[in-house]
């Protein structure tokens, strides 16, 4: 796949994920289809990644790339530790919410990050 394909499917698997992230009370083959669209975006991310390191992009955008590659291995695994409730019942005082609602934003605010790399985009990290 040239890399500027794999580029914008990375934005149209990360919509479909998003999407599919937002389905209230999925079945269990919801879930599946969601880890299997995480790992293709986990694969994406480093095909990406690895075919921009290549170029003579400036480095902002290889920055841009690394940054999408290390998120989606983060968000995969705050994934597993929401598939396991893990923080359900524990508080945080100072912001007044549960590690599992912490983690759970944590996993959907990044998503923007990934569109930049495809069109070179200013911000290293933006979260909304």
């Amino acid at each position: 796949m040239k890399l500027w394909a794999a580029l914008y499917t990375m934005i149209w698997i990360v919509l479909i994920e998003f999407l599919l992230a937002m389905t209230p009370f999925g079945s269990q083959v919801l879930i599946y289809l969601h880890v299997v669209l995480g790992a293709a975006i986990i694969g994406l991310a480093f095909y990406n990644f690895s075919g921009i390191r290549k170029t003579r992009v400036p480095g902002r955008v290889k920055r841009i790339a690394q940054a999408c590659f290390n998120i989606s291995v983060l968000v995969a695994i705050l994934g597993a530790l929401l598939f396991f409730d893990v923080g359900k019942a524990s508080i945080i005082p100072l912001i007044n919410i549960s590690i599992y609602g912490l983690i759970l934003f944590l996993t959907r605010a990044p998503w923007r990050q990934f569109s930049h790399a495809s069109d070179q985009g200013e911000p290293v990290l933006q979260v909304f």
